[in-house]
């Protein structure tokens, strides 16, 4: 049940009572019989994975991920004899790919334009004040949240936001710091050796100043490439099973608008200055639960504006809904759309890729627990909107969750830069 009473997930039938493996379902919070949708009696399982997002280097962290549940798989088609139809997507669109690859290539060409030395100097100083003046401001917003939280594990939750956000700070006042020695040197830097300690906040400097021009989509492409062939070598060499089937968003795109449509027509999304947001308090009107997985993250802007840039846009019509479709904004890629140029929102990809392959009941949902709110919740919220006039309550039977690596008591994370890449630790 969710803290309003209602009932957050329905078991399987159980049928011949004779089911022996347990799953920790994180829609229930504890074991629970593993039935297959197809019946207790058969062997036929679907299974959805959540891949990455192809922007960076996966680090330890994700090799956690991917061989925890590459055990599970191989434990249940080899030990247990079920057939699994294993799908798995690749985002390959998506703010942080976005923004990864702009800045990529703004300061490549920065280098190219072999700036004048002394202008350089006053070009990354001011970069890197911005930077640690704009996550102290974070870090004060982050912290007037935590002293509001009412909710006990809400508040546990924003204190660890907090101490990431502290972690930054820290990371940040670091590199203000080794610029200035470097600076306070006996001969003057080069442009080189000043990137080598503040190239991101160069790169975001650049972006805010100029991103907006970078329009040639095979720029993003050739990133997201870059990292998700990048990727595959990774977990070849760490002997994970490939999946049965692999979606792209960009192979998906038309697939996806039908998806955002339908939701529309089912009177659960709208249409706001050529976006499509998700309309949680329809959804609810209509008889669904919204956040299944993490109920007492619901209603929390701070932790589900994480996943999503522009989170507190006045276009939607209450703070918890979310977009389905994004209107294209200068230095993006975008498609034609119903609702003009735009990209797809993160969470409707999983729905809609996962949906068009397995059908209206999913097995199996897995992947890190860092993604338990809000893009879970948002998958599990869109698949049943999609498929409400067809009856659907409970798009995933079972959900499972793998749990963070952590250093120094903060998860390994590509945003607190405290992470051993797989080829590193390799």
């Amino acid at each position: 049940m969710d803290k309003r009473g209602q009932q957050r997930w329905y078991c399987p039938e159980l049928g011949d009572k004779r089911a022996v493996l347990q799953f920790y379902n994180s829609l229930t919070d504890e074991k629970v019989a593993f039935i297959p949708a197809a019946g207790a009696g058969s062997k036929q399982i679907t299974w959805y994975t959540c891949g990455p997002t192809v922007y960076d280097s996966a680090h330890m962290g994700h090799a956690r991920n991917y061989v925890t549940f590459d055990v599970i798989r191989r434990v249940l088609e080899d030990y247990f004899g079920y057939s699994i139809l294993y799908v798995m997507n690749v985002t390959d669109v998506d703010d942080k790919i976005i923004l990864k690859a702009r800045r990529n290539h703004l300061l490549q060409q920065y280098r190219q334009q072999q700036p004048d030395a002394k202008q350089a100097v006053q070009q990354v100083e001011a970069a890197v004040k911005t930077a640690v003046d704009k996550q102290a401001k974070k870090q004060q917003a982050l912290q007037v949240h935590v002293a509001a939280a009412t909710d006990s594990r809400q508040r546990t939750e924003l204190e660890a936001a907090l101490k990431n956000e502290e972690h930054k700070q820290r990371q940040l006042q670091q590199v203000q710091q080794d610029l200035a020695a470097l600076l306070a040197g006996p001969t003057h830097p080069s442009i080189e050796q000043m990137l080598a300690v503040a190239s991101d906040q160069l790169a975001e400097q650049l972006d805010a100043q100029h991103g907006s021009c970078v329009s040639e989509v095979s720029i993003f492409r050739a990133h997201a490439a870059k990292y998700e062939a990048e990727f595959f070598e990774d977990m070849d060499a760490l002997g994970v099973r490939r999946p049965d089937v692999l979606t792209r968003v960009v192979e998906f795109l038309p697939e996806i608008m039908e998806y955002v449509q339908k939701i529309i027509n089912n009177g659960m999304a709208y249409e706001s200055n050529g976006s499509v947001y998700f309309d949680t308090a329809k959804f609810r009107e209509l008889g669904h639960v919204y956040g299944k997985c993490k109920p007492s993250s619901v209603g929390n802007a701070t932790l589900a504006a994480e996943s999503e840039a522009n989170f507190e846009t006045s276009e939607k019509r209450s703070l918890q809904d979310f977009a389905l479709w994004k209107a294209a904004k200068p230095g993006e890629p975008s498609w034609d759309s119903p609702w003009g140029k735009g990209r797809p929102g993160w969470h409707i990809e999983c729905s809609a890729m996962a949906s068009k392959i397995i059908g209206d009941k999913l097995d199996i949902h897995t992947g890190g627990e860092d993604l338990k709110f809000p893009h879970h919740d948002n998958e599990l919220a869109q698949a049943e909107a999609y498929f409400h006039h067809e009856g659907c309550c409970q798009w995933v039977n079972y959900f499972l969750h793998s749990g963070h690596l952590e250093i120094e008591g903060l998860k390994m994370s590509k945003s607190l830069k405290n992470f051993i890449t797989i080829r590193w630790g390799g």
